[in-house]
């Protein structure tokens, strides 16, 4: 972590915006089915609400990141025929978070930092809030930006704005987001202008 602490003493960070997944827990997403399984059903969902979304099924299905696809279904249709698509993702996802693992260097990390602290995740608010009260480190985090309260995930700003808007003193120059995905968290810190740290867990 020592990289981190660099960037945010050369960047002057003044907030930490962190990924859930693959950075503070890793949830089990193999556990009653797998990706591929858990993919399909949503590729056959998504297809029965509008066909023309999905022009390759194996590569929607071998990606592994369905957050466009579940975007342009929320554009093109709605909120109401969006929930459809994601109460299969919340399904998915209360089973993985049983088997969550915890990342105790990053969770020391949050637990330490004096700087403010919040969460800019496509995973659900209940996951969080629960997984960092069993970390306890609830209370280091300030504001969450998750899956259900969006109509636009990540790689998309619209979760961003929930964060901008409660610390509008802070410019984003001086904002920093930790994340492990180079196509959601990566583009979603240039959508917005804040600086970027890729984590990777060693």
């Amino acid at each position: 972590m020592n990289n981190l602490k660099s960037t945010i003493e050369t960047n002057s960070i003044k907030l930490l915006i962190w990924d859930f997944d693959g950075v503070i827990f890793d949830l089990d997403w193999n556990y009653q089915s797998t990706p591929a399984e858990f993919l399909t059903l949503l590729y056959e969902e998504i297809n029965r609400i509008d066909n023309s979304i999905i022009k390759d099924k194996d590569e929607f299905i071998a990606r592994l990141f369905p957050y466009p696809e579940m975007n342009e279904v929320g554009i093109k249709h709605g909120k109401e025929v969006q929930a459809r698509v994601k109460s299969l993702y919340e399904a998915k996802e209360s089973a993985a978070l049983h088997r969550a693992v915890p990342n105790q260097q990053v969770i020391d990390f949050i637990r330490v930092s004096e700087l403010p602290q919040s969460i800019w995740s496509n995973n659900l608010s209940s996951t969080i809030r629960q997984l960092l009260r069993e970390a306890g480190i609830d209370e280091k985090i300030d504001q969450i930006a998750s899956f259900e309260k969006v109509l636009l995930s990540k790689p998309h700003i619209e979760g961003f704005k929930i964060i901008k808007d409660a610390y509008p003193e802070i410019d984003l120059k001086n904002m920093l987001l930790v994340g492990d995905s180079l196509r959601s968290d990566k583009v979603a810190a240039e959508n917005t202008g804040i600086n970027f740290y890729y984590y990777k867990k060693q």
